[in-house]
């Protein structure tokens, strides 16, 4: 299966579609859900494909998700286009979580390949997010005694409409 994913499914630039298809044509538009460019990454990881010709793709999908912008507002990872329940636009925990966990799989791979640098680097944005995902989708106003409610989705990283 992820041979599949990363040699079949897996765009030019790194990205996935939210729908695995065998031929191109058959493709869905131009939706983009970043949950689905990590979670192969974390696929791979988990059943231990780490041979050079997956890291390459691994490392494709990485550096996608950490230079990823939104042509339409402009916003940065984890920013997605499209949310998993493919309706919204925004900062959803499920999704930044998913990016999280595919970069620090991406970063062990790349270590196990002498690729330091990109391990740096991905761990570098992975702890930035995981620092800051309470900051752009919790919801203080209605927390619990210890923590505040995440909500599923904010859309522009914060509580407030924007």
């Amino acid at each position: 299966m992820v041979q599949l994913l990363f040699t079949v499914s897996r765009k030019p630039d790194g990205s996935f579609p939210p729908e695995l298809r065998r031929s191109p044509a058959s493709r869905c538009g131009p939706v983009l859900q970043l949950d689905e460019v990590a979670l192969p990454i974390v696929l791979a990881h988990l059943v231990g494909s780490d041979g050079a010709g997956t890291y390459a793709h691994v490392k494709k999908a990485a550096d996608f998700l950490v230079d990823f912008v939104d042509p339409e507002t402009g916003r940065h990872a984890p920013f997605t286009p499209q949310e998993r329940w493919e309706n919204q636009s925004g900062y959803s925990p499920n999704t930044i979580a998913a990016e999280i966990a595919g970069l620090v799989c991406a970063a062990d791979l790349a270590r196990r390949h002498g690729d330091h640098a990109s391990a740096r680097r991905w761990l570098r944005v992975a702890d930035r997010w995981e620092a800051h995902v309470k900051k752009w989708t919790a919801d203080h106003q209605r927390s619990t005694e210890h923590e505040p409610v995440l909500l599923r989705l904010t859309k522009n990283g914060s509580r407030t409409p924007g």
